[in-house]
């Protein structure tokens, strides 16, 4: 991990989740400490490592290793991820920290990965085994239907070719 990398993260972290003590729900902690278990026995981990942020458990710091057939290859992607009290009924928050090219990731590193549903019941969609899933499918094939950043979704769709060069190029000089 690179000394730019270490401090995008260090920055991040202190600055978007810095706040006063909430109060978390007992089912909240079961939750997350079953899905960490599941996540570190069902991801491996050249794909997927996750360790706790200051050792709590509603803050997680993935990194993600670009799929090998995808544009993002040869990459490392750094993901916090913070659930809220009442996990899982809510979606947990999801910041890429590693500059990416990518209609799904905007420049502030929010991500849309498209598990919404209409009646506002995440369900299982919000597990976080599913979420750190989604997030590597994504990287395997983009949803410029849920597109954050319209422009790259264009292009996306009228000449991939020249978005995947352009992913290409992002992911060697930010994530390698």
């Amino acid at each position: 991990e690179s000394a730019a990398q270490s401090a995008r993260l260090r920055a991040a972290t202190e600055s978007q989740w810095k706040g006063t003590p909430v109060i978390r729900l007992a089912s909240a902690v079961a939750a997350l400490r079953e899905d960490l278990r599941v996540v570190q026995a069902t991801l491996p981990e050249q794909i997927c490592r996750v360790d706790l942020v200051d050792s709590d458990l509603f803050q997680w710091h993935a990194e993600i290793a670009g799929p090998e057939e995808s544009p993002y290859r040869d990459g490392v992607f750094n993901f916090l991820i913070k659930f809220p009290v009442d996990y899982p009924v809510q979606l947990p928050h999801i910041r890429c920290v590693t500059p990416i090219y990518h209609c799904n990731i905007d420049a502030n590193g929010s991500v849309c990965l498209g598990l919404q549903t209409t009646d506002g019941n995440v369900g299982s969609a919000g597990s976080a085994v599913n979420v750190l899933s989604a997030i590597v499918s994504l990287l395997s094939l983009p949803l410029p239907e849920d597109a954050l950043v319209p422009s790259v979704a264009e292009l996306f769709l009228s000449d991939r070719r020249l978005h995947d060069r352009t992913a290409f190029e992002w992911t060697s000089l930010y994530a390698a």
